[in-house]
């Protein structure tokens, strides 16, 4: 798929927020940054960009769907807010790449990726 100004604007402003954002935030982000794109182009990029490996979805209990720029490590974690649906990235560094290794062995599997999600209350939800 050709780069247009709309995909490599929906790139950039993946690459600098830290969280996922929804389809709605990255449309008025671009819309902010007076870039005529509706709905359905977002969609369509963000589908193709999924495709190319270029991006990960993050899939919400509430089915509401985030996308976040795919990274060199592919071990995502998240703290969700039940509340405000807010969604922080948590890093656990390799505290869990020993208890990775020992699935991969006991169970014959190889993990490309893998996505956690804790589901609490926000500091300002609390």
């Amino acid at each position: 798929m050709r780069s247009t100004p709309v995909r490599k604007a929906l790139l950039k402003i993946l690459s600098k927020d830290q969280a996922p954002l929804s389809a709605f935030d990255i449309l008025a982000k671009l819309h902010a940054q007076k870039l005529l794109a509706n709905k359905t182009t977002v969609y369509r990029q963000l589908d193709s960009l999924e495709k190319q490996g270029l991006i990960h979805t993050v899939r919400l209990s509430d089915r509401s769907v985030r996308y976040e720029l795919a990274g060199k490590d592919d071990h995502h974690h998240h703290l969700v807010c039940v509340k405000c649906n807010d969604v922080k990235d948590v890093d656990f560094e390799n505290h869990l790449s020993r208890q990775e290794k020992n699935i991969e062995k006991s169970k014959k599997f190889k993990i490309l990726r893998h996505s956690m999600e804790f589901f609490g209350l926000c500091f300002n939800c609390q």
